[in-house]
């Protein structure tokens, strides 16, 4: 009993100095007033109107994070290696989307001048236009995984795994976008159907799911 006594103090004294030390303040060094110019937009070798969004970035901690601030009343001017000039008009008062009626040409680079209502400058680095890239060979296979569903349980999902190839030449650092579009079919199955249909919903799947 004596020792019981003796050793409750000193465990006590332990966890209280553990709970306390886990607790620390750390200050980060953000500047949440501080906002960014975004400018989103794809040149292609297609003849059509491209469009150019430019945007001031949302406040760190204010409101919604993901909501841009559009940017009207700006001269964009889409310039390239061939000499050619492309002005780009706002749509709207409103979106800060610019269009611009041009074809790309493979091989040449482009690079957008911007000035801002303010008087701000923005040049940006030239791209060149790489040539299209298809694919060689697809295939696929399907596999079984154990996954932990939102009851905790173990449960197996089938998932379908395609597997695409394609070449580019030794000394060229491509830029590669993905897009998947998934086709689904149903077909109606109630009692008594005499003629079932089929129906097919077609959606643009997320490539980062």
């Amino acid at each position: 009993m004596l020792k019981i006594q003796k050793s409750l103090p000193i465990l006590f004294t332990f966890y209280v100095f553990f709970l306390c030390g886990c607790i620390e303040t750390i200050d980060l060094d953000i500047d949440t007033e501080e906002t960014s110019i975004v400018i989103d937009g794809l040149i292609s070798d297609q003849l059509k109107n491209h469009e150019i969004r430019i945007n001031n970035s949302a406040v760190i901690g204010v409101g919604n994070d993901n909501v841009l601030t559009p940017i009207n009343g700006a001269t964009v001017v889409v310039k390239g290696s061939d000499g050619s000039s492309t002005d780009f008009i706002q749509t709207s008062d409103t979106t800060g989307t610019y269009t611009g009626l041009m074809q790309g040409v493979v091989g040449e680079s482009y690079h957008v001048e911007i000035n801002l209502p303010d008087g701000t400058l923005i040049t940006s680095a030239p791209v060149r236009i790489q040539p299209r890239v298809g694919i060689e060979t697809i295939d696929y296979s399907v596999s079984v995984e154990t996954i932990i569903n939102t009851s905790g349980n173990n449960e197996q999902r089938e998932n379908l795994n395609l597997f695409l190839s394609t070449s580019f030449p030794e000394n060229d650092k491509p830029f590669i976008r993905w897009r998947i579009e998934g086709v689904y079919e149903f077909l109606e199955k109630y009692p008594m159907a005499l003629n079932p249909r089929r129906c097919y919903i077609t959606d643009n799947l997320d490539i980062n799911n």
